[in-house]
């Protein structure tokens, strides 16, 4: 039952999140956002982040007119990845589209955590029955009529003498 339980905290603890519009004087330094930026400050960006992006995950800090943007960037060299590094990228306010909070999604937990539940419950049953057929829920089938049995005729057996 304790692997059960884990798969249910494992995915009520995925995808149960939201992206909620927040105005940037709401936030509090450092906390973590999705920021949508302009095409142009993609664009300019990407001599910083080696990819064209409209989107940034990260820690946002607001610094007068302007804003800091910190993302963590990964690195792979022949195969294998490298420890990951924080990049600070600061952007004026008004290349920034719209900033996005990371939120609990108490509907989607709940959906999630019911779907989980459910397939565990079926998978459960189905092992059952399949391991234990005689607790399962369908009844043998019943036997035939007794009135309606035709009777063998006894066979005869015919010798030929071999010489």
């Amino acid at each position: 039952m304790p692997k059960a339980l884990l798969l249910v905290l494992v995915s009520s603890s995925s995808a149960c999140f939201t992206y909620v519009p927040v105005q940037m004087t709401a936030l509090a330094p450092q906390q973590d956002v999705r920021v949508r930026i302009t095409d142009n400050a993609g664009a300019r960006l990407i001599k910083d982040l080696g990819v064209y992006t409209t989107q940034l995950d990260g820690e946002f800090e607001a610094h007068g007119d302007s804003v800091s943007v910190t993302v963590p960037i990964v690195r792979e060299y022949r195969g294998l990845a490298l420890p990951a590094t924080n990049q600070s990228l600061y952007l004026s306010r008004s290349e920034v589209v719209e900033i996005r909070q990371r939120r609990l999604s108490t509907t989607r937990t709940v959906l999630a955590t019911a779907g989980v539940v459910a397939g565990f419950v079926a998978l459960v049953e189905s092992v059952q029955a399949i391991f234990n057929p005689s607790e399962a829920t369908e009844e043998p089938p019943p036997p035939p009529p007794v009135g309606i049995r035709i009777p063998l005729r006894p066979l005869t057996l015919i010798r030929i003498p071999i010489p």
